[in-house]
């Protein structure tokens, strides 16, 4: 199997990269600065993406069974600034994937999507608002998802990533609804890697957080 994952310079990128290759499967590393991924494996083929161009974004898929998106704004106040990259990513995707017939897409999206009720006080008060420019345009990238008919999407949402060890983590559809509401990339990796497996979220909206 030949995963490309999209967004492969940042954090959660890496970590899922970092799975793939543990599992045996190739990997296409996909990027806006191939330059810049620091990955180093046989496995792993580098290529640059354009989302504004068409031809560059079907180059970057060439050959890949699965597409993951792990892309992100980089950091917390880069992210709270109004945002196209996720709905004017999914729409590229959608569009090359159907030229190259590939059929699977997991996207990494974000649990702050839907209101909980149930997060943190200081998040619904406080981050919730600040990263509000962030969740619009996932909702965006959620929407084009849902309208597309050929496509098996899965929208992995995390809660509040961090780096750490792998724990047990709970998986809820579209809310976490009670809990920690944080997840460390490297399940969010594993849960990723699960899925292209098994396929448990087809057209699902699988909410990542610890007990």
């Amino acid at each position: 199997m030949k995963i490309a994952v999209i967004g492969a310079t940042g954090a959660s990128g890496k970590a899922i990269i970092d799975q793939v290759i543990r599992k045996g499967w190739s990997v296409i590393a996909v990027a806006r600065r191939p330059d810049a991924i620091e990955i180093e494996d046989p496995r792993c083929e580098k290529r640059k993406i354009d989302f504004s161009d068409p031809i560059s974004v079907e180059k970057a898929l060439q050959g890949a069974d699965v597409v993951v998106s792990a892309l992100g704004q980089g950091g917390l106040k880069a992210s709270a600034q109004p945002t196209t990259l996720y709905s004017e990513s999914a729409r590229a995707l959608i569009q090359a994937m159907k030229k190259l017939q590939i059929k699977r897409l997991l996207v990494l999206s974000s649990g702050g999507t839907d209101f909980d009720e149930k997060s943190p006080w200081f998040y619904r008060a406080l981050l919730r608002p600040y990263l509000i420019n962030n969740y619009l345009d996932m909702v965006k990238m959620e929407t084009s998802l849902e309208e597309s008919q050929d496509l098996e999407w899965t929208v992995v949402r995390p809660t509040y990533l961090l780096d750490g060890p792998s724990r047990d983590y709970l998986v809820k559809d579209r809310r976490m609804g009670g809990g920690s509401f944080k997840i460390h990339r490297v399940d969010v990796a594993d849960f990723v890697v699960r899925e292209i497996e098994q396929k448990a979220w087809v057209r699902g909206y699988p909410t990542l957080g610890y007990p």
